[in-house]
């Protein structure tokens, strides 16, 4: 985020990088904000009718949209569709009446119609029923039209790898792919050594512990780590898009680390993972030292 900040410093609004947040679970924000509209903007029988009308998105995520309900009685899960339909629409007109005389409640009631917005994208996802792999693609793709096609995420361990993974666990960058053709880039990140931060685990561990700073493993001979740490300078970016898949080495399968939210310092073997340019990713970011993120203060 501190790049970010800096990055944009220095560059013009239209050349600026723009924050959409976390990943989020759930509509629970949304909610939040729909139904914390004061009175005095919006008048106490719409605000009721709202509050009362968006619980189904609540109550239809707690059940999965009926996967852990009464999943025989689509006609009580599909009415959610059309509540949240009607609740963006009647947004849309609380704020086409305000005007321009009160800018501060039209400004509150503009929020309020997004997240409005968002959890009707997520009842419509959720009435699906569809895998992880698609859904995740679906809000990404969801947020890429509102940034006009220009969005950056950042997903930890192989999310953003073109790849079906063991156990036939599909990554959310293969249905991305097969929709965005190549207007979808991913690149993976692998550094030489130094520190990170995750959540440690060992062998026969069924949970990890909290965060803490861990140092990596020395690199395998023959690794992807190894060879790059090789080249000149401490960091760089290798376009693989146009290597020859007959002939380069780099084009793999060779062994990366997998660092995600929990990692190892010990289970040799765990922690990695095979890799392949292009078809997995489209470029590398190498780093030769890494130090840990500092966590936010709360």
């Amino acid at each position: 985020m501190e790049w970010v900040r800096n990055y944009d410093r220095d560059h013009a609004r239209g050349e600026q990088i723009g924050f959409y947040g976390f990943e989020l679970p759930s509509a629970g924000h949304a909610l939040a904000v729909v139904t914390t509209l004061p009175d005095t903007i919006i008048g106490a029988p719409l605000n009721a009718w709202l509050r009362k009308e968006i619980q189904c998105v609540a109550t239809g995520e707690s059940a999965a949209w009926g996967r852990d309900g009464p999943a025989s009685d689509s006609t009580f899960w599909n009415r959610c569709r059309g509540s949240t339909a009607a609740i963006v629409d009647s947004l849309a007109a609380a704020r086409a009446r305000l005007g321009t005389s009160r800018p501060s409640a039209v400004a509150s009631v503009v929020f309020a119609e997004q997240m409005a917005r968002l959890a009707q994208h997520h009842t419509d996802v959720g009435l699906r029923h569809l895998p992880r792999h698609q859904t995740v693609a679906e809000h990404i793709l969801w947020l890429a039209n509102l940034a006009d096609g220009k969005l950056l995420v950042w997903g930890r361990d192989v999310e953003s790898g073109r790849l079906t993974g063991e156990g036939g666990v599909v990554q959310s960058a293969v249905p991305l792919a097969s929709t965005l053709g190549d207007r979808y880039r991913n690149m993976a990140f692998t550094a030489g050594e130094g520190v990170v931060r995750a959540q440690p685990i060992n062998v026969g561990q069924r949970e990890p512990g909290g965060e803490t700073n861990m140092r990596l493993r020395a690199v395998r001979p023959e690794s992807y780590e190894d060879v790059l740490n090789r080249a000149a300078g401490e960091s760089f970016f290798l376009d693989m898009r146009s290597i020859d898949p007959t002939a380069s080495w780099l084009k793999g399968p060779h062994p990366a680390r997998l660092v995600s939210g929990i990692y190892s310092e010990n289970a040799l073997g765990i922690f990695e993972t095979p890799l392949q340019f292009p078809t997995y990713y489209d470029g590398l970011v190498f780093a030769k030292h890494v130090t840990p993120a500092t966590p936010l203060k709360r």
